[in-house]
């Protein structure tokens, strides 16, 4: 979350909101975004149910009053296809998000502007309720028409010392964002690259495809396997498609009897073929070279 966040209006809106304190609310919103990176990638939170989302977020009072709470104070929208979407979530998600989704050919959903306008966003102090006080008002007189009339000024116009007003989204600017492709796991391996890399953009790409399966838990298990077995460990090339066959049977993983039981007695490559042929001994050379000249007479 941006520094500064936690003092923007909105947070303060939605704590007194829900009647929570306002560490509670930017709690409460980094586990939405959370929730929104792992399970709804485009935005689309209305996938899931009220109660869902308030167990997503750990919440355990009405789930109804936690949304609503959340869409009067405009951090969840109402949609008419997916129910309800994160506001501004091309905003708030990180960068393995975006790079998921581009790598998906996919896009994240927003509000469709059907009057020519905008949604309220963070910038816009019209789009938060007057709680502490009325917004200020036009100087002046009501005219005839009902709309006030400015008073007529002498004083010279003051030279603007105003500051541009900064952005309250949750995460840093483009420039200052952490790199969220951070290494999860590495692998050991045989051939000329002896170590593979697991990073957390493909264990997303992982928990999307396998959502019934606990992910992190299988990958450290194909981890020891292969710690375990030095001998039958796969090239660096060959790694994505070992975790591939992995993670697709423990999803279904067939009884005693119906076959092939692990991923890894799948046909091997060529290459591990031959990385695991171990090299021949001085006694070897000897002998095949002894039956190589008595064929030869």
């Amino acid at each position: 979350m941006k520094r500064g966040c936690p003092d923007h209006p909105k947070v303060k809106w939605l704590a007194r909101t829900l009647d929570i304190p306002v560490y509670g609310a930017v709690g409460l919103l980094e586990l939405l975004w959370h929730a929104a990176a792992k399970y709804a990638r485009r935005g689309n939170l209305g996938r899931f149910s009220d109660q869902d989302i308030a167990d997503l977020v750990h919440w355990e009072r009405l789930a109804s009053e936690l949304v609503n709470g959340l869409v009067e104070c405009h951090w969840l929208d109402r949609h008419p296809t997916y129910r309800l979407v994160v506001h501004h979530w091309e905003q708030h998600a990180d960068d393995a998000v975006k790079k998921t989704l581009r790598n998906r050919g996919e896009t994240f959903i927003t509000i469709p502007e059907t009057d020519g306008t905008k949604p309220d966003t963070l910038d816009n102090e019209r789009a938060f309720p007057e709680k502490d006080g009325p917004l200020p008002e036009t100087v002046g007189h009501p005219a005839g028409n009902g709309s006030p009339k400015p008073e007529p000024s002498l004083a010279l116009p003051e030279p603007s010392l105003a500051l541009p007003e900064p952005s309250f989204c949750s995460e840093p600017e483009a420039g200052l964002q952490a790199d969220s492709d951070v290494l999860f796991l590495t692998f050991p391996c045989q051939g000329k690259q002896k170590t593979w890399d697991l990073r957390q953009s493909k264990m997303e790409e992982y928990r999307e495809t396998y959502p019934g399966l606990n992910i992190e838990n299988e990958i450290r298990a194909a981890l020891q396997w292969t710690r375990d077995n030095p001998t039958k460990r796969k090239t660096s090339k060959g790694m994505p498609a070992f975790l591939n066959r992995w993670l697709t049977t423990a999803v279904d993983r067939p009884r005693k009897g119906n076959g092939k039981e692990r991923p890894w007695d799948e046909e091997e490559t060529d290459d591990e073929k031959l990385a695991r042929i171990p090299p021949l001994t001085e006694e070897q050379k000897r002998n095949i070279d002894v039956m190589f000249r008595r064929d030869l007479k």
